[in-house]
């Protein structure tokens, strides 16, 4: 029984060691994140980092798992009918209602361009939320990642907020020549 205790403090001493990673992404940015950092925003001892996360990257990288998995979920259940009006409606609510995550969650991904133990997870989560789209090919899955990319950017830096309406647009031009309609 005692084991059982044992891994569930792990599970929640590590939980907590990602939320902590996010907040100092949010607040300081990617070079905010250091052991002693993480361990002062968790409130707990710097070794307790290291013993959950061997190096920075490893905590990166679990970080952006944490912070990207609920992304593929809230697009499947924004049920419009249409999964480009689907995803444009998760990520025009991200903007304004969980701002501050969605710019560590951009943190994450462009920090993935100098860190390449970032970027199988950094692709992994793009790869995810455009499978939601069906089968396309390989130019359309790509047009439509730089499409995310680039409303993602606008959404945290726009001085008036886009409207779902035209996030749809954008990324139904992305798609290919047939009409998406259904996930």
């Amino acid at each position: 029984m005692e084991t059982d205790g044992r891994k569930a403090r792990g599970a929640a001493s590590r939980q907590a060691l990602l939320e902590a990673t996010l907040s100092v992404l949010e607040r300081a940015g990617p070079q905010g994140v250091t052991h002693r950092a993480i361990a002062a925003e968790a409130g707990i001892s710097t070794q307790a980092v290291s013993y959950h996360f061997g190096t920075i990257d490893e905590l990166l990288v679990s970080a952006i798992q944490t912070a990207t998995s609920h992304w593929p979920p809230l697009v499947a259940a924004a049920g419009t009918g249409s999964t480009a009006r689907d995803l444009a409606t998760v990520l025009v609510a991200e903007a304004q209602t969980n701002r501050s995550r969605l710019i560590a969650e951009v943190e994450l991904y462009l920090l993935a361009a100098r860190r390449p133990a970032l970027r199988e997870v950094a692709f992994a989560w793009a790869n995810a939320v455009i499978d939601l789209f069906g089968e396309l090919d390989e130019v359309s899955r790509r047009s439509l990642i730089a499409a995310m990319d680039g409303i993602s950017l606008q959404l945290i830096i726009a001085e008036e907020p886009l409207t779902v309406e035209f996030v749809t647009a954008v990324l139904e031009r992305a798609l290919p020549v047939r009409a998406e309609t259904t996930g």
